[in-house]
C-alpha cells in the first residue's frame, strides 16, 4: 500500500496519529538508509554513479555533502519519487494513447534519435536526452520540441502536488472567506483547468505549449511541482525519468486492456491512477525516420 493510500485509510480517523505515524516511519527509513550507506562505505564496496556524485569529493578533497544531507537526497529522489512518478507516468501513457497524432510525433522524434546512433541498441545517453529538444520546464528557451510539449501538458493535467499547504503570517481575505493568521490552509490548485488561462483545459493538447516561455507562467498559472522556496527538489529528476520512459515507450505499440466497469481513477480533481494501467505491448523496429513497423 502506497503512502497516499495509507493516508486515505487513516487520516480521517485521527489526524494527529497519522502525522506521528508518518514522522516515525520517515525516521525509521532514514536510519535504515544511513545504516546501509555507512556499511557500504566501510566495506569499500563501489557505489553506483548516483552515489558517486553525491559522495564525490570536491576540488579540496573533501566530500561534497555530509552523510545526513546525502541520505535526505536519496530519500527524496528514490523513495518519494517511487510513489508519485509511476502514477503520473501511468496517466501520461493513457493520455498519449488517446491521441494518435501525439504518439506519431513522439515516435518520429525518437526514431530520429535512434537513427543517429552508431549502435542502435545502445542505452540512452545524456546527449540523446538533450537532442530530444526537451527544454527544462523552468528554462527560458523557445526552442521546445515534441517531448517538451508532451511532458508539460501531462504535468498540467496530472500533478505531483495534489494539495498546497500554507500558513499565512497575516489575515487574508479570499472571496467571502477570511483565512486567519497562523492557520494552516490546505488548497487544491485548479489554475491548470482555468478556461481563462488555458483554452479547452480538459483536453490533452501538447501543442498549446509550442513557443511558450514558461518563465512568465511558473508560480502563476503553472505549478506542477509547487512554487517558491518549497518547490519540489526532484522536479528536474522527475522530468528526466519521464523523458527516458517515454523514449523507451516509443519502441512499442500498445493498447489498453480495461475490463467493463473498471475505473483506475482515485480522484476527480486531477488525472491520477491508483491501480496502474494494464496494456498489451508489441515490439517495434525502426524503418527510416518516418515510421515504425511491427516485427
Amino acid at each position: 500500500m502506497g503512502v497516499y493510500d495509507m493516508m486515505k485509510v487513516i487520516i480521517f480517523k485521527n489526524r494527529r496519529d497519522i502525522v506521528i505515524f508518518l514522522v516515525q516511519a520517515r525516521k525509521r527509513m532514514m536510519n535504515l538508509l544511513k545504516e546501509v550507506v555507512l556499511k557500504k562505505r566501510a566495506s569499500g564496496e563501489e557505489f553506483g554513479e548516483f552515489f558517486k556524485i553525491i559522495f564525490g569529493e570536491n576540488e579540496r578533497g573533501k566530500e561534497k555533502m555530509s552523510v545526513e544531507n546525502a541520505i535526505n537526497y536519496i530519500y527524496t529522489f528514490f523513495l518519494i519519487a517511487n510513489e508519485t512518478t509511476p502514477r503520473i507516468l501511468a496517466a501520461t501513457v493513457k493520455l498519449i494513447s488517446e491521441k494518435p497524432r501525439v504518439m506519431q510525433e513522439l515516435q518520429r522524434e525518437h526514431a530520429r534519435i535512434v537513427g543517429d546512433r552508431s549502435e542502435k541498441d545502445a542505452a540512452l545517453t545524456w546527449e540523446d536526452y538533450k537532442s530530444m529538444t526537451f527544454t527544462h520546464i523552468y528554462g527560458h528557451s523557445h526552442k521546445h520540441g515534441v517531448m517538451f510539449q508532451v511532458i508539460n501538458e501531462s504535468l498540467r493535467i496530472t500533478t505531483t502536488v495534489p494539495v498546497v499547504l500554507r500558513k499565512p503570517d497575516h489575515d487574508i481575505q479570499v472571496g467571502d472567506y477570511t483565512i486567519p493568521a497562523g492557520w494552516t490552509f490546505m488548497g487544491y490548485p485548479n489554475v491548470h483547468f482555468n478556461p481563462e488561462k488555458y483554452e479547452d483545459p480538459f483536453v490533452f493538447n501538447p501543442w498549446r505549449w509550442k513557443g511558450k516561455d514558461l518563465s512568465a507562467l511558473v508560480s502563476k498559472n503553472y505549478v506542477p511541482f509547487g512554487a517558491g522556496p518549497r518547490l519540489c527538489v526532484g522536479a528536474y529528476f522527475a522530468k528526466l525519468l519521464m523523458a527516458i520512459f517515454i523514449h523507451n515507450l516509443c519502441r512499442y505499440r500498445f493498447s489498453f486492456v480495461v475490463n467493463e466497469g473498471e475505473d483506475h481513477r482515485n480522484s476527480k480533481l486531477y488525472a491520477y491512477v491508483s491501480t496502474g494501467m494494464r496494456c498489451s505491448i508489441l515490439r517495434r523496429y525502426q524503418s527510416g525516420l518516418d515510421g515504425w513497423l511491427l516485427e
